[in-house]
């Protein structure tokens, strides 16, 4: 096993101990993966990005299901902070510079990049959305490092490429509160900002996730809970089984990227697709939903409205998993609770009273 596998493997039951003693439970749904059929093949997880804490769930579910050598992708603004950055980096993280994800150039040299991680048998780990999403719906996916995948199987035909699509969903986001001032933040960063704007922006969005880490570790250490958190996953998918990579190939192409950019649209649907079947929609989901479509804000009116949304997402393949089982009024009171837990909302006889609109924005978005 290589340096980072050891460093990940010293931490993990830290790690382990923290979010167990953080959130209520944690929740793991998905199939059993044989990793035999893993050992000689190239493996890609990709993952959906709701909060910070992905990283290190992650991490924790893929170590402890057995899964080694794990490189994360990371954006510029985590692997060049002083001392978090190295640290990061020590456990496996490789940089993504998010100003030049447009530049065709430095997607060739990334796709490499990761493409070698996948020959060399790392686990490579990719937040294909590009970032958290600030708005609670899933953000269009990024093909730079998904082209990676398809790159890996057409110059290793012979070689499986898995790809391992896995979805995070949480009752409750710590960042969330702060997400307005991160994005204000991030939009400020951006490098065709003025020097002083970008210093700004750094300040704000640094500020806010430090307020929001002292937030989560006070909790953690007064022992106020975090809600329930949701990992549900697939079996491994062959890039094989998804695109036909001869048959879509442009030997004329300017490069190979481009000479295999159908492959790349036709994993990246695919992916998303899953992972929009695996997200866990909760309570608070559906009722922030209901809350937005009945302006009246009257409690039976939101309940009524809440069966006949369940039975419409499921049919379409959606995650209800955690719906299914409960009554309407159920739904309604576990909802309201994870709604309150932000101070989102407050009931007042047989009406609600919006408190935080963005937050039941956020929440809304993923339907």
């Amino acid at each position: 096993m290589k340096s980072y596998h050891n460093n990940v493997k010293s931490v993990a039951r830290d790690v382990h101990r923290f979010f167990y003693r953080t959130y209520d439970s944690i929740h793991i749904n998905g199939p059993a993966i044989d990793l035999k059929n893993l050992q000689d093949a190239g493996l890609m997880i990709t993952c959906t990005h709701r909060s910070m804490a992905d990283y290190y769930l992650l991490g924790m579910f893929l170590h402890e299901m057995g899964i080694g050598n794990l490189r994360f992708a990371a954006g510029d603004n985590l692997t060049t902070l002083p001392i978090i950055g190295p640290k990061f980096r020590a456990f496996g993280a490789f940089t993504i510079e998010r100003d030049s994800a447009f530049k065709r150039s430095y997607i060739k040299r990334l796709c490499d990049q990761v493409v070698a991680m996948i020959e060399d048998n790392d686990s490579v780990i990719v937040f294909p959305e590009g970032g958290r999403s600030y708005r609670g719906a899933m953000l269009d996916l990024k093909g730079g490092v998904l082209a990676a995948a398809v790159v890996a199987q057409a110059r290793n035909p012979n070689k499986k490429i898995f790809i391992l699509p896995v979805a995070f969903s949480y009752e409750r986001v710590y960042e969330l509160p702060y997400f307005t001032l991160l994005e204000k933040g991030k939009n400020y960063r951006k490098r065709n900002n003025a020097l002083f704007k970008r210093w700004w922006g750094s300040v704000v969005y640094f500020g806010a996730d430090i307020f929001a880490v002292a937030k989560l570790y006070l909790n953690y250490k007064s022992g106020r809970k975090q809600g329930d958190i949701f990992i549900d996953y697939s079996a491994p998918i062959p890039v094989s089984d998804v695109v036909d990579i001869k048959a879509n190939y442009f030997p004329e192409s300017k490069d190979e990227i481009f000479a295999h950019k159908n492959s790349i649209q036709v994993l990246g649907d695919t992916i998303r697709r899953k992972l929009i079947e695996l997200y866990r929609l909760l309570p608070a989901h559906i009722v922030a939903w209901g809350i937005k479509q009945h302006p009246s804000l009257l409690i039976n009116e939101i309940q009524q409205s809440l069966r006949g949304l369940i039975t419409h997402l499921s049919r379409q393949n959606r995650n209800t998993g955690s719906l299914e089982p409960l009554s309407d009024e159920q739904v309604l009171g576990a909802g309201l609770q994870q709604l309150s837990f932000h101070n989102a909302v407050a009931l007042q006889g047989d009406t609600l009273k919006i408190l935080k609109p963005s937050i039941i924005d956020y929440y809304a978005a993923a339907i």
